[in-house]
């Protein structure tokens, strides 16, 4: 709904096209006859991508796993890893697990265990999830039942509309706003200014759900690079990292646990040439001028934004 966003469209179009990726391109009139709202002029859709749960994509991404014999460890968070000539023992809260070979995929917790100190950008990004909307309110929001929009400007909001699932409810889903805590805690005033701004958002869009409350806020960690480069390779005998995914966690996530395993247990593969082919993670400036620098470029980028957020 700005000229920005236009030229984000536009050149995303181009990389579409480029890649021979199916696309189609949206105007008002179509986006209000798939979603029933008036706030969107312009969009591209992609017919070759789905909405998922990330929690149940995870959950059954390792049960398909443990079909094929591997053993999962839930709710034991690893607090402690002793390193040793043989083995290795990763201390859990009521036990321990002992292993030869570990591959570390915990993301900015790596820095946690010792690991790319002063080297990742621990961001937090948050979300608003509305209670389960009455039947005349979904009748009033209309549109089909399940659909996400992403913005065009990268500060925007990301918008979601769910059906009910196992008596979840239809839902509305808005996230926006991202601080950068090195600290890897987000505060109650961090969640404080993320409510305000997705309310705000909210009745932009959704003007016809004047009164629904958001029954959840939370807030989510990604890890980037100065250089959006990985936390890759064997960091210690026999541990390797698959770690930092600069906010594509679904794709670069997978790509790096599977170099990792090709690492680990091939030594080399052709794919694995080309992904050790990036940088290692940059230095950051020290603190506070990382913060402070950090934080003041994400609220001018959000301001720039304008109404996309």
């Amino acid at each position: 709904a700005t000229q920005r966003g236009y030229r984000s469209i536009e050149t995303y179009a181009k990389h579409l096209t480029a890649l021979n990726e199916p696309f189609e391109l949206l105007g008002a009139s179509e986006l209000k006859d798939l979603l029933d709202i008036d706030f969107y002029t312009q969009g591209l859709r992609t017919d070759k991508t789905a909405m998922i749960q990330p929690a149940g994509y995870v959950h059954s991404a390792y049960q398909g796993l443990v079909s094929e014999g591997v053993q999962v460890c839930e709710c034991s968070p690893v607090q402690e890893m002793l390193l040793g000539d043989s083995v290795h023992t990763l201390k859990c809260a009521n036990g321990n697990i002992k292993a030869k070979n570990v591959i570390m995929a915990v993301n900015g917790h790596i820095q946690s265990f010792g690991f790319f100190k002063q080297s990742l950008l621990h961001i937090f990004t948050y979300s608003s999830m509305t209670r389960a909307l009455k039947p005349h309110e979904l009748k009033a929001l209309g549109g089909i039942d399940n659909w996400g929009v992403l913005p065009a400007d990268p500060m925007g909001s990301t918008i979601r509309k769910i059906s009910d699932h196992a008596g979840s409810g239809h839902r509305v889903i808005v996230r926006n706003h991202a601080t950068l805590n090195q600290s890897m805690e987000a505060s109650d005033g961090n969640l404080k200014d993320a409510a305000r701004l997705q309310d705000r958002s909210f009745a932009r869009r959704f003007p016809m759900l004047d009164g629904v409350e958001m029954e959840y806020r939370w807030g989510g960690r990604l890890c980037l690079t100065y250089n959006s480069v990985p936390a890759f390779g064997e960091i210690e005998k026999r541990v390797w990292s698959a770690c930092c995914q600069n906010g594509l966690g679904t794709v670069k996530g997978m790509l790096s646990g599977m170099m990792a395993v090709d690492q680990a247990v091939l030594g080399q593969s052709e794919l694995l040439s080309e992904f050790l082919k990036h940088q290692q993670p940059k230095r950051l400036p020290p603190e506070p001028f990382l913060s402070v620098g950090a934080n003041a470029t994400l609220r001018w980028k959000e301001w720039l934004s304008g109404i996309e957020l």
